[in-house]
Protein backbone atom coordinates (compact mmCIF):
# COMPACT_ATOMS: atom_id res chain seq x y z
CA UNK A 1 0.00 0.00 0.00
CA UNK A 2 1.14 3.85 -1.02
CA UNK A 3 2.80 5.30 2.39
CA UNK A 4 2.60 9.27 2.77
CA UNK A 5 4.06 10.83 5.88
CA UNK A 6 2.63 13.81 7.20
CA UNK A 7 4.46 16.85 8.71
CA UNK A 8 2.15 18.81 11.13
CA UNK A 9 3.45 21.43 13.80
CA UNK A 10 0.78 20.23 16.18
CA UNK A 11 -1.87 16.96 15.98
CA UNK A 12 -4.04 15.16 18.35
CA UNK A 13 -4.68 15.02 21.40
CA UNK A 14 -4.02 18.65 21.27
CA UNK A 15 -6.74 21.32 19.99
CA UNK A 16 -5.17 24.51 20.43
CA UNK A 17 -3.91 24.56 16.92
CA UNK A 18 -7.08 25.11 14.69
CA UNK A 19 -7.62 24.83 11.03
CA UNK A 20 -4.18 22.63 10.45
CA UNK A 21 -4.40 20.49 13.07
CA UNK A 22 -8.28 19.62 12.00
CA UNK A 23 -7.38 19.12 8.40
CA UNK A 24 -4.67 16.61 8.79
CA UNK A 25 -7.39 14.41 11.58
CA UNK A 26 -9.74 14.55 8.95
CA UNK A 27 -7.75 13.56 6.02
CA UNK A 28 -5.86 10.90 7.96
CA UNK A 29 -9.31 9.60 8.77
CA UNK A 30 -10.94 9.87 5.26
CA UNK A 31 -8.03 8.24 3.48
CA UNK A 32 -7.31 5.30 5.72
CA UNK A 33 -8.52 2.49 3.55
CA UNK A 34 -6.52 4.05 0.32
CA UNK A 35 -3.20 4.50 1.89
CA UNK A 36 -0.60 4.40 5.26
CA UNK A 37 -0.63 7.48 6.46
CA UNK A 38 1.79 8.36 9.10
CA UNK A 39 2.13 11.31 11.09
CA UNK A 40 5.26 13.63 12.57
CA UNK A 41 4.42 16.10 14.83
CA UNK A 42 5.45 17.56 18.26
CA UNK A 43 4.91 16.04 21.72
CA UNK A 44 2.85 18.88 22.95
CA UNK A 45 -0.01 21.48 22.17
CA UNK A 46 0.70 24.90 21.63
CA UNK A 47 1.86 26.81 24.02
CA UNK A 48 2.04 24.07 26.50
CA UNK A 49 5.65 23.22 28.67
CA UNK A 50 5.25 19.71 29.13
CA UNK A 51 4.45 16.70 26.47
CA UNK A 52 1.69 14.74 26.41
CA UNK A 53 0.44 11.86 28.54
CA UNK A 54 1.01 8.18 27.30
CA UNK A 55 3.06 8.84 23.91
CA UNK A 56 5.62 7.07 22.98
CA UNK A 57 8.22 9.91 22.79
CA UNK A 58 10.69 8.68 19.57
CA UNK A 59 8.04 6.00 18.45
CA UNK A 60 5.16 5.56 16.96
CA UNK A 61 1.81 6.20 18.65
CA UNK A 62 -1.62 4.66 17.30
CA UNK A 63 -4.44 7.24 16.96
CA UNK A 64 -7.34 7.14 15.37
CA UNK A 65 -5.83 4.46 13.43
CA UNK A 66 -3.20 5.73 11.75
CA UNK A 67 0.75 6.04 13.15
CA UNK A 68 1.95 9.42 14.66
CA UNK A 69 5.24 10.39 15.77
CA UNK A 70 5.70 12.50 18.70
CA UNK A 71 9.11 14.73 18.19
CA UNK A 72 10.56 16.45 21.29
CA UNK A 73 13.88 17.56 19.94
CA UNK A 74 12.29 18.70 16.68
CA UNK A 75 15.17 19.01 14.23
CA UNK A 76 17.67 15.98 15.00
CA UNK A 77 14.14 13.77 15.06
CA UNK A 78 12.78 14.97 12.03
CA UNK A 79 15.86 15.16 10.02
CA UNK A 80 15.86 11.33 10.93
CA UNK A 81 12.54 11.03 9.54
CA UNK A 82 13.51 12.56 6.27
CA UNK A 83 16.87 10.49 5.74
CA UNK A 84 15.40 7.42 6.25
CA UNK A 85 12.18 8.51 4.32
CA UNK A 86 11.06 5.89 1.80
CA UNK A 87 7.50 7.23 1.45
CA UNK A 88 5.38 8.03 -1.91
CA UNK A 89 4.65 11.31 -0.30
CA UNK A 90 6.10 13.77 2.07
CA UNK A 91 2.97 15.65 2.84
CA UNK A 92 3.52 19.28 4.56
CA UNK A 93 0.89 21.73 5.69
CA UNK A 94 2.75 25.42 5.56
CA UNK A 95 5.04 26.79 3.52
CA UNK A 96 6.69 29.21 5.75
CA UNK A 97 6.88 27.11 8.82
CA UNK A 98 10.66 26.55 9.58
CA UNK A 99 10.70 23.36 11.66
CA UNK A 100 7.80 21.34 9.87
CA UNK A 101 8.12 22.43 6.15
CA UNK A 102 11.60 25.00 5.18
CA UNK A 103 13.74 22.60 7.12
CA UNK A 104 12.41 18.97 5.54
CA UNK A 105 12.56 20.34 1.94
CA UNK A 106 15.75 21.78 2.26
CA UNK A 107 16.95 17.92 3.73
CA UNK A 108 14.83 16.09 1.32
CA UNK A 109 16.22 18.11 -1.65
CA UNK A 110 19.71 17.26 -0.35
CA UNK A 111 19.90 13.80 0.32
CA UNK A 112 17.97 13.28 -3.20
CA UNK A 113 14.14 12.88 -3.35
CA UNK A 114 14.31 9.86 -5.25
CA UNK A 115 10.80 8.04 -5.71
CA UNK A 116 9.70 10.82 -2.91
CA UNK A 117 6.61 13.26 -3.96
CA UNK A 118 6.85 16.59 -1.89
CA UNK A 119 3.29 18.04 -1.75
CA UNK A 120 2.76 21.41 0.20
CA UNK A 121 -0.30 22.50 1.24
CA UNK A 122 0.21 26.50 2.28
CA UNK A 123 -3.14 25.77 5.04
CA UNK A 124 -4.32 29.80 4.07
CA UNK A 125 -0.90 31.38 4.40
CA UNK A 126 -1.11 32.87 0.73
CA UNK A 127 -4.01 34.78 1.04
CA UNK A 128 -3.80 38.64 0.96
CA UNK A 129 -4.55 39.09 4.47
CA UNK A 130 -2.35 36.92 5.45
CA UNK A 131 0.71 38.18 3.80
CA UNK A 132 -0.11 41.26 5.26
CA UNK A 133 1.86 40.15 8.56
CA UNK A 134 5.20 40.18 8.59
CA UNK A 135 5.36 41.35 5.39
CA UNK A 136 8.75 42.03 4.79
CA UNK A 137 10.39 38.91 5.37
CA UNK A 138 8.13 37.02 3.59
CA UNK A 139 8.47 38.62 0.65
CA UNK A 140 12.15 37.94 1.40
CA UNK A 141 11.86 34.64 2.04
CA UNK A 142 9.50 34.40 -1.28
CA UNK A 143 12.09 35.74 -3.59
CA UNK A 144 14.93 33.70 -2.24
CA UNK A 145 12.57 30.65 -3.13
CA UNK A 146 11.84 31.98 -6.91
CA UNK A 147 15.49 32.13 -7.80
CA UNK A 148 17.26 28.96 -6.01
CA UNK A 149 16.27 25.26 -6.86
CA UNK A 150 14.86 23.84 -3.40
CA UNK A 151 11.11 24.36 -4.39
CA UNK A 152 11.40 23.05 -7.83
CA UNK A 153 8.65 20.31 -8.89
CA UNK A 154 6.84 20.99 -5.67
CA UNK A 155 2.98 19.39 -5.69
CA UNK A 156 1.10 22.32 -4.44
CA UNK A 157 -1.99 21.64 -2.31
CA UNK A 158 -4.81 24.07 -2.73
CA UNK A 159 -8.11 23.74 -0.43
CA UNK A 160 -10.16 25.74 -2.83
CA UNK A 161 -9.94 27.28 -6.47
CA UNK A 162 -9.30 30.54 -4.67
CA UNK A 163 -6.83 29.42 -2.20
CA UNK A 164 -4.97 27.61 -6.05
CA UNK A 165 -5.11 31.56 -7.07
CA UNK A 166 -3.62 33.17 -4.22
CA UNK A 167 -0.95 30.33 -4.55
CA UNK A 168 -0.59 31.03 -8.40
CA UNK A 169 -0.59 35.00 -7.74
CA UNK A 170 2.35 34.78 -4.74
CA UNK A 171 4.79 32.24 -6.37
CA UNK A 172 4.41 32.72 -10.20
CA UNK A 173 6.58 29.55 -11.80
CA UNK A 174 7.02 27.49 -8.76
CA UNK A 175 3.49 27.29 -8.92
CA UNK A 176 3.31 25.06 -12.00
CA UNK A 177 1.46 22.09 -10.26
CA UNK A 178 -1.03 22.92 -8.61
CA UNK A 179 -4.05 20.22 -7.04
CA UNK A 180 -7.26 21.50 -5.72
CA UNK A 181 -8.81 18.93 -3.47
CA UNK A 182 -11.41 20.47 -1.04
CA UNK A 183 -10.79 19.79 2.71
CA UNK A 184 -13.79 18.31 4.63
CA UNK A 185 -15.34 18.92 8.24
CA UNK A 186 -16.17 15.66 10.13
CA UNK A 187 -17.30 17.62 13.60
CA UNK A 188 -18.68 15.40 16.36
CA UNK A 189 -22.28 14.62 16.68
CA UNK A 190 -23.81 17.21 19.50
CA UNK A 191 -26.72 16.06 21.66
CA UNK A 192 -29.82 15.96 20.86
CA UNK A 193 -31.65 18.96 21.41
CA UNK A 194 -28.91 21.42 20.81
CA UNK A 195 -30.89 24.94 21.26
CA UNK A 196 -33.20 24.07 23.98
CA UNK A 197 -31.51 26.40 26.16
CA UNK A 198 -30.74 28.66 24.26
CA UNK A 199 -32.95 32.05 24.33
CA UNK A 200 -34.23 32.55 20.73
CA UNK A 201 -35.57 36.13 22.18
CA UNK A 202 -32.03 36.89 21.98
CA UNK A 203 -32.07 38.86 25.10
CA UNK A 204 -28.59 39.79 25.08
CA UNK A 205 -27.45 38.49 21.74
CA UNK A 206 -24.96 35.98 22.50
CA UNK A 207 -21.93 36.29 19.82
CA UNK A 208 -18.77 34.10 20.26
CA UNK A 209 -15.63 33.62 18.33
CA UNK A 210 -13.22 30.53 18.26
CA UNK A 211 -9.59 30.65 16.98
CA UNK A 212 -6.35 31.64 18.04
CA UNK A 213 -5.77 34.56 19.25
CA UNK A 214 -3.38 36.19 16.89
CA UNK A 215 -3.69 38.83 14.34
CA UNK A 216 -4.55 37.30 11.51
CA UNK A 217 -7.98 36.19 13.19
CA UNK A 218 -8.53 39.60 13.84
CA UNK A 219 -10.18 39.55 17.31
CA UNK A 220 -9.57 43.38 17.18
CA UNK A 221 -11.47 44.03 14.29
CA UNK A 222 -14.22 42.07 15.87
CA UNK A 223 -14.03 44.44 18.81
CA UNK A 224 -14.16 47.82 16.80
CA UNK A 225 -17.58 46.44 15.26
CA UNK A 226 -19.07 45.72 18.73
CA UNK A 227 -18.23 49.07 19.58
CA UNK A 228 -20.33 50.34 17.16
CA UNK A 229 -23.92 47.83 18.14
CA UNK A 230 -26.65 49.27 19.96
CA UNK A 231 -27.72 45.66 20.81
CA UNK A 232 -27.18 44.24 23.95
CA UNK A 233 -24.54 41.42 23.17
CA UNK A 234 -22.31 39.07 25.19
CA UNK A 235 -19.50 38.47 23.18
CA UNK A 236 -17.95 35.33 24.03
CA UNK A 237 -13.62 34.90 22.93
CA UNK A 238 -12.63 30.89 22.91
CA UNK A 239 -9.09 29.85 22.14
CA UNK A 240 -5.30 29.77 22.84
CA UNK A 241 -2.99 33.08 23.13
CA UNK A 242 -0.98 32.96 20.30
CA UNK A 243 0.41 36.55 20.56
CA UNK A 244 0.88 37.72 23.86
CA UNK A 245 1.20 41.80 21.95
CA UNK A 246 -1.84 41.43 20.70
CA UNK A 247 -3.79 39.61 23.60
CA UNK A 248 -3.21 42.75 25.51
CA UNK A 249 -4.52 45.03 23.01
CA UNK A 250 -7.28 43.53 22.99
CA UNK A 251 -7.98 43.36 26.21
CA UNK A 252 -7.61 47.07 26.57
CA UNK A 253 -10.02 47.22 23.77
CA UNK A 254 -12.54 45.44 25.87
CA UNK A 255 -12.46 47.59 29.05
CA UNK A 256 -12.99 50.54 26.81
CA UNK A 257 -16.27 48.87 25.25
CA UNK A 258 -19.83 50.56 26.17
CA UNK A 259 -22.18 49.41 28.62
CA UNK A 260 -24.78 47.03 26.02
CA UNK A 261 -21.16 45.01 24.86
CA UNK A 262 -19.97 42.38 27.68
CA UNK A 263 -16.74 40.86 26.53
CA UNK A 264 -15.82 37.35 28.22
CA UNK A 265 -12.11 36.07 27.25
CA UNK A 266 -13.02 32.09 27.98
CA UNK A 267 -9.73 30.50 27.38
CA UNK A 268 -8.99 27.30 24.66
CA UNK A 269 -11.24 25.34 24.33
CA UNK A 270 -11.31 21.44 23.92
CA UNK A 271 -12.27 20.50 20.53
CA UNK A 272 -14.95 17.55 21.63
CA UNK A 273 -17.01 20.93 23.26
CA UNK A 274 -16.93 22.87 20.35
CA UNK A 275 -20.15 21.96 18.53
CA UNK A 276 -22.53 22.58 21.62
CA UNK A 277 -20.57 25.86 23.00
CA UNK A 278 -21.40 27.51 18.82
CA UNK A 279 -24.85 25.82 19.39
CA UNK A 280 -24.99 28.06 22.56
CA UNK A 281 -24.73 31.11 20.98
CA UNK A 282 -27.15 33.45 18.26
CA UNK A 283 -23.93 34.22 16.32
CA UNK A 284 -20.27 32.90 15.08
CA UNK A 285 -18.75 36.06 14.14
CA UNK A 286 -14.92 35.86 12.91
CA UNK A 287 -13.66 38.22 10.56
CA UNK A 288 -10.29 36.79 9.64
CA UNK A 289 -7.66 37.83 7.31
CA UNK A 290 -7.40 34.61 5.60
CA UNK A 291 -9.03 31.59 5.84
CA UNK A 292 -8.24 28.32 3.38
CA UNK A 293 -11.10 26.88 4.51
CA UNK A 294 -12.36 27.46 7.86
CA UNK A 295 -13.01 24.57 9.97
CA UNK A 296 -15.09 26.50 13.04
CA UNK A 297 -16.99 28.29 10.06
CA UNK A 298 -18.46 24.64 9.22
CA UNK A 299 -18.49 23.72 12.39
CA UNK A 300 -20.74 26.92 13.41
CA UNK A 301 -23.34 26.21 10.46
CA UNK A 302 -23.07 22.52 11.40
CA UNK A 303 -24.53 23.10 14.67
CA UNK A 304 -27.16 25.60 13.36
CA UNK A 305 -25.44 28.76 14.53
CA UNK A 306 -25.52 31.68 11.67
CA UNK A 307 -22.45 33.08 10.77
CA UNK A 308 -20.82 36.60 10.37
CA UNK A 309 -17.43 36.25 8.26
CA UNK A 310 -15.04 38.28 6.04
CA UNK A 311 -14.84 37.79 2.60
CA UNK A 312 -11.65 36.47 2.98
CA UNK A 313 -12.75 32.38 3.13
CA UNK A 314 -14.19 29.92 0.38
CA UNK A 315 -17.96 30.13 2.66
CA UNK A 316 -19.30 32.46 0.49
CA UNK A 317 -22.73 34.29 -0.50
CA UNK A 318 -24.28 33.04 3.08
CA UNK A 319 -26.70 35.62 2.76
CA UNK A 320 -28.19 33.79 -0.58
CA UNK A 321 -28.64 30.56 1.59
CA UNK A 322 -29.79 32.25 4.57
CA UNK A 323 -27.18 30.98 6.81
CA UNK A 324 -25.69 34.09 7.61
CA UNK A 325 -22.80 36.88 5.46
CA UNK A 326 -20.17 37.53 4.39
CA UNK A 327 -18.69 41.00 3.76
CA UNK A 328 -15.73 42.95 2.89
CA UNK A 329 -13.38 44.05 6.02
CA UNK A 330 -13.36 47.20 4.31
CA UNK A 331 -16.63 48.36 5.78
CA UNK A 332 -17.14 47.65 9.51
CA UNK A 333 -20.88 49.24 9.53
CA UNK A 334 -21.93 46.12 7.64
CA UNK A 335 -20.64 44.03 10.06
CA UNK A 336 -22.58 45.93 12.79
CA UNK A 337 -25.89 46.47 10.44
CA UNK A 338 -26.33 42.41 10.83
CA UNK A 339 -25.52 42.13 14.14
CA UNK A 340 -28.19 44.47 15.30
CA UNK A 341 -30.17 42.64 12.33
CA UNK A 342 -30.05 39.53 14.00
CA UNK A 343 -31.01 41.11 17.39
CA UNK A 344 -33.93 42.33 16.27
CA UNK A 345 -35.13 39.10 14.56
CA UNK A 346 -38.88 37.92 15.31
CA UNK A 347 -38.48 34.44 16.89
CA UNK A 348 -39.91 32.39 13.59
CA UNK A 349 -37.22 34.53 11.46
CA UNK A 350 -34.47 33.63 13.76
CA UNK A 351 -35.05 29.79 14.26
CA UNK A 352 -35.70 29.65 10.19
CA UNK A 353 -31.64 31.16 9.58
CA UNK A 354 -30.71 28.19 11.86
CA UNK A 355 -32.47 25.36 10.43
CA UNK A 356 -30.77 27.52 6.80
CA UNK A 357 -26.99 27.76 8.75
CA UNK A 358 -27.87 23.19 9.24
CA UNK A 359 -28.32 22.78 5.36
CA UNK A 360 -25.67 24.72 4.03
CA UNK A 361 -22.57 22.87 3.15
CA UNK A 362 -19.31 23.47 1.10
CA UNK A 363 -18.43 21.15 -1.75
CA UNK A 364 -19.15 17.87 -3.37
CA UNK A 365 -19.23 15.58 -0.58
CA UNK A 366 -16.70 13.24 1.05
CA UNK A 367 -16.13 10.77 -1.75
CA UNK A 368 -15.44 13.65 -4.12
CA UNK A 369 -13.14 15.42 -1.43
CA UNK A 370 -11.38 11.61 -1.14
CA UNK A 371 -10.97 11.02 -5.08
CA UNK A 372 -9.37 14.59 -5.33
CA UNK A 373 -7.36 14.39 -2.28
CA UNK A 374 -5.74 11.11 -3.77
CA UNK A 375 -5.00 12.73 -7.55
CA UNK A 376 -3.37 15.18 -5.40
CA UNK A 377 -1.07 12.85 -3.49
CA UNK A 378 -0.47 10.18 -6.21
CA UNK A 379 -0.97 11.01 -9.63
CA UNK A 380 1.18 12.51 -12.13
CA UNK A 381 0.59 15.94 -13.76
CA UNK A 382 -0.80 15.36 -17.35
CA UNK A 383 1.75 16.72 -19.90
Amino acid sequence: MRRVICLVSHYLPGYKAGGALRSVANLARLLREQCVFDVVTSDRDVGDSVSYESINPGGWTSVNGSRVRYVSRRFREIADVVYRCDADVLYLNSFFGFCFSIFPVVLLTLRGRGRTRIVIAPRGEFSEGALTLKKWKKDIFIRICRRCGVYRNIVWHASTELEALDIRRTLGPLASDIRVALDVSLPPQRTEGGISFLNVDRLPLKICFISRISRKKNLHYALQVLNRVTANVVFNVYGPCEDEVYMAECASMSVGMPPNVRVNYCGPLEYSLVSEMLASHHLFFFPTLGENFGHVIAESLAAGTPVLVSDQTPWRNLNQYGAGWDFSLADPSVFSDAIERVSGMRAADYLAMRRCAETYTLGLGVDRARDDMLICLFETMAA
